[in-house]
């Protein structure tokens, strides 16, 4: 947990990041750790946890967000919780038979230590790297546990030692390919470990694209100029652009695949880099026990340790591996899939930036007894608590301690602290801001009025809590609306401190307070202040423009692009039920809705209809 301490100095506050601690969400999902080989459970269809795996080295994500991994001698996927079989063979890794090239259904086709797998984005047939056998096989789509997968030969000829020869797919030679990719345009890139370069499959015929075929060396340059020295994972940037993690050179390379062009991206920093995957926008390097990240001018180590070798889930530095080989990301939760070779086991890691807490206040300087605002301005959040410091105060308004805005009124004279503990699945959070809030005596003098409401653009027939937020002790109260076409609601009227009204007119309300107190009253009038725009879809104009939303999936902020500023915005889930969002500027924050679809209609600030679609994950 990162702890970030505010020290108020004149109106300035200085944050202090205690700790660089990473704090990524790590969980075990296939395989019960052990050290060694050669455990195995002998079924082709087993409980998650149970599954016993064997030196895997391979995973993989289809176009349904199935999960794939190749052990020892199989392949397996993952499917509702259960490790289901797809070809290979399923006893004792070291048993006679184990080992094989057979074509076939199921689990009667054999493999020899496969690694590398990419799903064919088109089919989501599974690619594989069969590394002792020298070729490139496929296993059939996933449909369902009643369909097994049909294995067959896609490219290259048996070979133990392994050769290189390029020409058609019947003809040609690899040398332990250790990883494979698939582009838009099914042209398959493979890693050629053992003959230190990277080949094509296109059209049936297999050539060198760059490297020279069994010369290591460190060299970038086009076509046979570059040079690799054991290139192992490789991780498609776009159709054109596959990195590769140049394992004994300990870099990342970037290679045009149409140009053939080599360059490099990560020189320095790295150890033993086995694979690398591109996540929302960030390079992520499977580097021995840990995973590193670079976001284009820093490399850092993301989860695990670089010095040290364990297995250990959870959330932080204490995060343990033991050799990770490929990496995989997958869209639909926002996680790299690690296989943990060491401890074999596949491991995911939530891609989730830790929470960043801030907040403000409306008025710092209160008196005793005034209703103060504190509102939660943090990103990247799913929950709040906060934290107030001495406990002389009430919260007002109906608001409680894990809501984003609180109302608090401070019974005692003094200076008072304010922690906000801020979290999401990565890890929690804490900002505190000390002797933030400072209050004084009350005033022989009349009330300076104040106020907010805890919603301004609302539909016909929402509710809306206005908050007194007055200075000096008021001791009554008067709320004039203007129209009054507004009702008052749960007990409350235009004379109550926090009245509750309902807008059952479209339109704009002007709203007026007026406190008083022995020594007089004061006034303040919000023109326009509420805006009720509409009551359901319907309402909106008939030229309805469709935006995007970016990114999309999201799991906190999103961006509506083609609008400036929201005026308006009603969200709806799949059912047609209503769901609120806070949206500022031309961004909306889903953090408070759980997983699944919505749609989005509003207006901008030229009162011009759009709708949209988001999907939230969590």
């Amino acid at each position: 947990m990162k702890i970030r301490i505010g020290i108020s100095i004149i109106g300035i506050c200085t944050l202090l990041n205690l700790s660089d601690a990473n704090a990524q969400t790590v969980t075990t999902v296939l395989g019960k750790q052990y050290q060694g080989s050669g455990e195995f459970t002998g079924q082709s269809n087993v409980a998650v946890a149970d599954e016993l795996l064997s030196i895997p080295e391979g995973v993989c994500v289809d176009n349904n967000g199935k999960i794939f991994v190749s052990d020892q001698h199989n392949l397996c996927v993952i499917d509702g919780g259960r490790s289901l079989g797809r070809g290979g063979f399923m006893g004792d890794p070291n048993e006679p038979g184990a080992v094989g090239s057979d074509d076939g259904t199921g689990i009667v086709s054999r493999f020899s230590s496969p690694t590398g797998l990419a799903a064919h984005p088109s089919t989501n047939d599974v690619f594989v790297c069969d590394r002792d056998n020298g070729m490139i096989r496929k296993s059939s789509k996933y449909v369902n546990i009643s369909n097994p997968a049909i294995v067959s030969w896609v490219a290259g000829q048996y070979s133990f030692e392994g050769d290189h020869k390029d020409g058609a797919a019947s003809a040609a030679y690899f040398s332990a390919p250790q990883d494979v990719e698939i582009n838009g345009q099914g042209v398959i890139i493979i890693s050629d470990f053992g003959n230190d370069c990277i080949r094509l499959i296109k059209s049936g015929v297999v050539s060198t694209i760059a490297g020279l075929a069994k010369t290591s060396g460190d060299a970038t340059g086009k076509g046979t100029a570059a040079r690799f020295n054991a290139p192992y994972g490789i991780g498609l940037e776009s159709d054109s652009i596959v990195l590769v993690a140049d394992r004994n050179n300990k870099k990342i390379k970037r290679l045009n695949i149409n140009s053939g062009v080599v360059t490099n991206v990560i020189t320095s920093g790295l150890d033993m880099p086995s694979d690398v995957v591109v996540a929302k926008g960030k390079l992520y390097i499977a580097d021995g026990n840990c995973i590193r990240v670079w976001d284009g001018n820093n490399l850092k180590v993301y989860v695990g340790s670089d010095i040290q070798a364990g297995y250990k889930d959870g959330t932080g530095s204490g995060v343990l591996f033991n050799t990770i080989n490929h990496l995989s990301f997958r869209k639909a939760d926002e996680s790299i899939y690690a296989v943990d070779m060491g401890n074999n086991v596949l491991r995911k890691i939530t891609l989730v930036d830790a929470p960043i807490p801030s907040f403000i206040a409306n008025n710092t300087a209160p008196v005793v007894n005034q209703t103060v605002e504190i509102k939660s301005t943090s990103t990247n959040t799913t929950g709040q608590t906060w934290t107030i410091t001495p406990a002389n105060y009430s919260l007002k308004a109906g608001s409680k301690l894990t809501d984003k805005v609180i109302y608090v009124a401070f019974s005692s004279t003094g200076t008072y602290s304010v922690s906000l503990t801020a979290s999401n699945v990565s890890s929690t959070e804490v900002l505190t801001k000390n002797n933030y809030i400072s209050v004084s005596n009350i005033t022989t003098v009349k009330p300076t009025a104040d106020f907010t409401a805890d919603a301004t653009n609302v539909l016909k027939d929402e509710t809306v809590r206005l908050v007194d937020l007055s200075s000096n002790n008021p001791t009554t109260y008067k709320w004039t609306i203007s129209p009054n076409t507004i009702t008052f609601l749960n007990g409350t009227s235009p004379t109550s401190q926090f009245p509750v009204i309902q807008c059952n007119a479209l339109g704009s309300y002007t709203v007026t307070l007026e406190a008083t107190n022995a020594n007089g009253t004061g006034s303040l009038t919000k023109n326009q202040y509420i805006n009720c725009v509409v009551n359901n879809v319907e309402h909106l104009k008939e030229s309805i423009k469709e935006l995007s939303v970016i990114p999309n999936p999201t799991s906190y902020t999103a961006v509506l692009n083609g609008v400036e500023v929201i005026k308006f915005l009603q969200v709806t889930n799949i059912y047609g039920a209503q769901v609120q969002v806070e949206f500022y500027g031309n961004k909306f924050d889903v953090s408070n809705l759980s997983a699944g679809l919505y749609f989005l209609s509003g207006l901008d600030s030229n009162n011009q209809s759009f709708k949209a679609r988001v999907l939230v994950n969590k």
